[in-house]
């Protein structure tokens, strides 16, 4: 006999306002031990979806959503600041079963059981705060799986996880499906996930159908948007990164930070590193010439976030030997642009137009670039809707449009690309192309390599080292006096 489906969802229509409709007649019914996967274009309702299921809707709906008696929905968030609610690691993972009445003695025991299921074996009072990203998602995941869910939803882990996180969750969500776990994975890179997948979705306009198998990745195109001028000659210096040892320092030593913070991020699977303890270090100096990008690489926890703060001024307590343009940088004149990996601390205004043409208009430079890049990102029918109701997708987006039009000299992209479809992320990838063949220069932090920045330098961060390798893999030497090859717009590039 069929079991009943553990969520049931028939015939559901939802919106978020007059005009703003995202599901019509949509229905999926998952049962235990099941693995869905949804995917769909940036907006398309991906992550509402899931907190609709969760219960975490606002607005009422039409249709019916029923969940079977006593069944336990958990949902891992995109943003961890929007789901981290105390200061400390065991503090945040016990929060649920405090609210369950558990015994404080039986506490610890599955705390730390849980963490090591996420592979996030640090000391129970490591501050929240001295966390990256990635190891936040994992403490997000830690504190569902303590509470023994029935269903289990995650938003984009792929986009928050580097490799070595992606496998250890995958071995994580085979045991928990074969334990009768019921998963739903929204997600833009569903590959990732393929051995798991009993059923693949595709939501757009306003309902699920089966995705079509076997087709191909838009991002295995950028190569095409991204490729180098093979007869070009090497721009001027724009950005240099002396030999340093970047040190942390203590809370006296004028760090800030919420109360208890020890102003040190964490090692990964590692206690937690005595205060002023050093981050990285490097060795040879980096150059960066107009028209140059690098990837700078790492795992979670590696230091990338902190490097790019520190480039930007913005790491508290550190300052970096950096000369842009032979002289340090002027950054309150727009010169330097820090895109951070939650958009959401950046994104003010309220609408989306006015937050193009906020910089746009301080700088006073041309306002007709806020139109031309609306178009160009196909965003012009978000222009009036608050940057905050924007998916995590959407507002990268944005932030980026902000940032690439005001041509900063040197471009910082903390994880530009999360929450993006296909088609957003080779349209970033186009506008990132005309920012550097205007003479800009960017450094593109992310977890793991980028499809089609094969020909692109990458700076390593790893055991303690921050070292500039070539995409074969062999170590630099220092560039000065070298020639680099500027960008050249593709066919179908922008044009102005």
């Amino acid at each position: 006999m069929t079991q009943p489906p553990l969520v049931s969802l028939e015939d559901l229509g939802y919106g978020h306002g007059p005009g703003q409709r995202l599901f019509d007649g949509l229905s999926l019914h998952i049962h235990s031990g099941e693995c869905h996967c949804i995917c769909g274009p940036t907006g398309s309702g991906k992550s509402s979806l899931l907190a609709l299921i969760a219960g975490l809707n606002e607005r009422p709906f039409a249709g019916v959503l029923e969940c079977q008696s006593g069944v336990q929905v958990a949902l891992v968030m995109q943003d961890p600041q929007v789901q981290l609610l105390r200061r400390t690691l065991g503090a945040e993972v016990a929060f649920g079963l405090e609210n369950q009445g558990v015994a404080a003695d039986d506490m610890p025991a599955a705390v730390k059981s849980a963490l090591i299921r996420v592979g996030l074996e640090l000391p129970l009072d490591t501050c929240i705060d001295t966390l990256s990203l990635g190891q936040k998602y994992r403490v997000m995941l830690a504190s569902q799986l303590v509470l023994n869910p029935r269903v289990l939803l995650l938003d984009e882990p792929w986009a928050q996880l580097d490799d070595e996180g992606v496998g250890q969750l995958m071995v994580t969500l085979a045991r928990l499906k074969a334990d009768g776990m019921a998963l739903i994975i929204a997600e833009h890179h569903p590959a990732a996930f393929a051995g798991l997948l009993d059923f693949h979705w595709l939501l757009d306009q306003g309902r699920l159908q089966p995705a079509a198998a076997g087709k191909a990745s838009g991002a295995l195109r950028a190569d095409i948007l991204c490729r180098w001028n093979p007869n070009g000659l090497g721009g001027r210096k724009c950005l240099t990164l002396a030999p340093c040892d970047l040190v942390l320092p203590t809370l006296a030593q004028g760090g800030r930070g919420r109360s208890g913070s020890k102003g040190f991020l964490s090692a990964r699977f590692a206690s937690a590193a005595p205060e002023g303890r050093s981050l990285f270090r490097l060795d040879t100096p980096l150059v960066l010439r107009t028209g140059d990008i690098r990837l700078l690489l790492g795992d979670n926890g590696s230091g990338k976030s902190t490097l790019l703060k520190a480039l930007a001024g913005l790491q508290d307590g550190v300052k970096l030997p950096v000369k842009l343009d032979g002289r340090i940088p002027n950054t309150a004149a727009g010169e330097v642009a820090l895109m951070l990996q939650r958009p959401s601390r950046q994104l003010f205004e309220l609408t989306v137009v006015e937050e193009l043409s906020f910089s746009i208009r301080r700088r006073g430079l041309d306002e007709a670039q806020v139109a031309w890049v609306q178009a160009f990102l196909a965003i012009e029918h978000l222009a009036a809707v608050s940057p905050h109701k924007l998916s995590w997708g959407q507002q990268h987006l944005v932030l980026l449009a902000a940032l690439v039009i005001t041509e900063p000299r040197l471009l910082l992209l903390d994880d530009p690309f999360a929450g993006l479809d296909e088609q957003s992320l080779m349209a970033c990838i186009k506008l990132l192309n005309w920012y550097l063949s205007r003479g800009g220069c960017c450094v593109l932090a992310c977890h793991r390599d980028v499809t089609g920045f094969e020909q692109v330098a990458r700076w390593q961060l790893k055991d303690g080292l921050l070292t500039e390798v070539e995409a074969s893999g062999q170590a630099l030497a220092a560039r000065d006096g070298a020639q680099t090859k500027p960008w050249e717009l593709a066919a179908g590039g922008m044009g102005r």
